[in-house]
């Protein structure tokens, strides 16, 4: 993957402090910004509904670094099996239900 590809990835993910700049806001001139607001506004949803002790912050964090993961874990992985990535990506749903 070229650098400057590669360096703009990264960039679109909660790792670059695109969500720390700005607390739990995406910061405008994220590429994904539009993606990040509905699953930002998810997991504040979700925390409203789980009482004091649940952080949707941390939880988003959570999300996008596996989200990440399986992104890059995919493009690197090589096998491209549809069956097993809907099962992954429905797992992956499943937990942050």
């Amino acid at each position: 993957m070229q650098s400057e590809v590669r360096e703009h990835f990264l960039s679109s993910f909660v790792g670059a402090g695109s969500l720390e700049r700005s607390g739990l806001n995406p910061a405008p001139d994220m590429p994904a910004a539009q993606i990040m607001k509905v699953i930002t506004d998810y997991f504040v949803r979700k925390g409203e509904r789980m009482g004091p002790d649940y952080d949707p912050a941390a939880e988003t964090k959570m999300f996008m670094l596996i989200v990440k993961g399986y992104a890059i874990t995919s493009i690197y992985g090589g096998e491209d099996d549809e069956e097993e990535n809907e099962k992954i990506i429905n797992r992956i749903i499943g937990m942050f239900k």
